[in-house]
């Protein structure tokens, strides 16, 4: 019989779903960020589970993203633990950093 058979995943049945819904919400975030401010946003890098970098477009009102940012993101959040997010702007020279947490207020720190 396979390895991957009914009997065998219905024995650990929590522990694998609980890995794949971790999986796709680890897999979505960046997505989701680049579908909401992708007019600013260029390219999202997942260094861990618990923080991205983010790269913005040439042009872009640095400053009007940072207030979005900060305001929302949270919002997108689905892992219950702290996410910090490096966002700089297209030249590196510009950069802020925000911790955000699913659904609570928004920690942030400048650099």
């Amino acid at each position: 019989m396979d390895d991957w058979s009914s009997d065998r995943l219905g024995r650990r049945p929590g522990k694998i779903k609980d890995k794949l819904i971790e999986a796709q919400h680890f897999n979505r975030l960046p997505m989701d960020i680049k579908t909401h401010w992708g007019h600013f946003v260029q390219e999202v890098i997942v260094l861990s589970d618990e923080e991205y970098l983010l790269i913005c477009r040439v042009g872009i009102d640095f400053e009007r993203l940072e207030r979005l940012f900060r305001e929302c993101v949270s919002g997108l959040i689905r892992d219950p633990w702290d996410i910090r997010f490096c966002v700089y702007d297209a030249e590196m020279a510009n950069d802020f950093e925000v911790r955000a947490r699913c659904l609570n207020g928004i920690q942030s720190g400048r650099s």
